[in-house]
This record gives C-alpha cells, structure tokens and sequence, in this order.
C-alpha cells in the first residue's frame, strides 16, 4: 500500500497513489480502505486536493471501480 496522506474530510481519512499500478486508495474513518486501479495522476490530484474530498469520493466511484482491501 503507498503512503497515505491525511485528508480534511468528515468521511475519508487519507488518500494514496502508487504510479507504478496506477491504483488509488482511500481510507475512511471506519477504518476500511479500498482500492481504485486504472487511476490517473491527473484524476488522484484532483481528489487529494478537492474542496470537498468526500463528494470527490463520491464522483470517484461513479469512474472507478472499488474493491475493499
């Protein structure tokens, strides 16, 4: 798993990225984390660094598809 980067969000804890998979991952403040693979560097900066980080989430899963690790 890469280096998570904590997030201000009331839903999400902190986001990574592994380039070399291209996989994003999002923990929650549950405590579970999923992972996103297909991602863009361009699309995980935008949702490290959106406004509102739990509704970038939200976008996020209408484009990728999830899977709990």
């Amino acid at each position: 798993m890469p280096k998570m980067n904590p997030v201000q969000s009331s839903n999400v804890h902190s986001v990574g990225y592994d380039p070399d998979t291209r996989t994003a991952h999002v923990r929650f403040h549950n405590g579970r984390t999923y992972a996103y693979d297909g991602v863009s560097q361009d699309d995980f900066d935008d949702l490290q660094n959106a406004s509102s980080v739990g509704s970038a989430v939200h976008d996020f899963k209408t484009k990728y598809t999830g899977r709990m690790v």
